[in-house]
Parts: C-alpha cells; structure tokens; sequence
C-alpha cells in the first residue's frame, strides 16, 4: 500500500563483488609489469631485479589471498556461475591439453616428468589463469631479446623462473577450487565435459 508510483527499484549491493575485487588485483599487476618494464628500459638493473622480486611476492600474496584453505569454507563459498565458469576452463584444458596430459602420464624418469608437468602446468595456465599466464610469456620473450641484446641470462632466467612459479601456484590454486567446486556442483561439471 502507499501513495503515489511503485517502482522495480532495487539497490546494488555497497561491497565489491569477488570477481570486481579480482580484476582490481590483475589490474594492480599489470600496473607493476608496466613499471618494472620502463624501469628496465632506463637501464637501471639493480631495480629490475627488486621489482621482479617484488613483483613475484606481490602475485604469490594475490594467489594465496585467492586460494582458501579450509576445505569446508571452500565449497560454501564457490557460487554455481563460479563452479559452471571452472568446469568450462576444465573441459578446454582436457580438450586443448591432451598431447600434455599423455606425457604427464607416460614420462618415466624424474627429468621426463618434471617437463611434463610444466608443460601441463603451462597449457592448463592459459585457460585458468591468463594474466599469469601471458607474464610468463612475455617473461620468455624478454628472456629471449635480453640474452641476445645485452647476455644477462641469469636476469632474464630469474624473471622466466618467477613467473612459472606464480603461474603454477596460480594454477595450484584454481585446480583446489575447482575440486570443491566439484563436490558442490557436480551436475554443472558433468554438463560442461558433455560439451
């Protein structure tokens, strides 16, 4: 009841939702990435290598602030569009990455293996975790332009190694909420390897 002209108004929630607060933190990376770069290119090595170091911390700290630990708080709060948006990243990975997923399996030594889970690790990073992904990338590229214009290897290397690491914890991470996911929404993983 009341006076006048209802309306479909409804308020927008004040708190930040979990996918706007994640972007904030890639944006806040590519930021860094952007400084560390014009920092490189002035010549000043000894501040590339802190804020690669720096950087490195930055993004282990983003993935750990991202990856819960208690497996029951977990799965209460993975909502269904992130479980239904988990299982389509699995199903291009079990598509696109079969070739390393069959060396994971078949490797028999500990060099064979090693490779072939970083190789796996790689090929599941471009779908789970992009921007940590494409930093890898461009780390391997720098690496790459660096030892042939100036042969600071052990820079370019340090740089490559970081990134892995930040993309394997990364994918670490997303791999344990997929899994809980998983346990939520089992229905909405079965579709999405139907496809």
């Amino acid at each position: 009841e009341g006076f006048g002209r209802r309306s479909d108004f409804e308020p927008l929630p004040l708190s930040p939702s979990e996918s706007l607060k994640g972007s904030l933190e890639e944006s806040k990376q590519v930021w860094d990435n952007i400084q560390r770069d014009v920092a490189g290119k002035k010549g000043d090595e000894k501040k590339v290598e802190d804020d690669v170091a720096s950087a490195a911390d930055r993004g282990r700290e983003a993935v750990k602030r991202t990856t819960i630990v208690d497996p029951e708080e977990e799965e209460t709060q993975i909502t269904k569009a992130e479980a239904a948006d988990l299982a389509t990243s699995f199903s291009k990975i079990l598509s696109s990455c079969e070739e390393r997923k069959a060396e994971l399996r078949a490797c028999s030594s500990e060099e064979e293996c090693r490779r072939a889970f970083m190789g796996m690790t790689v090929c599941a990073g471009q779908f789970l975790c992009p921007l940590q992904h494409s930093s890898l990338m461009e780390s391997l590229e720098g690496h790459t332009t660096a030892t042939a214009v100036d042969g600071n290897e052990e820079m370019a290397e340090a740089k490559v190694n970081m990134a892995f690491e930040i993309l394997g914890e990364c994918v670490a991470g997303k791999d344990g909420r997929a899994s809980a996911a998983r346990r939520r929404f089992p229905e909405v993983f079965e579709e999405a390897l139907k496809k």
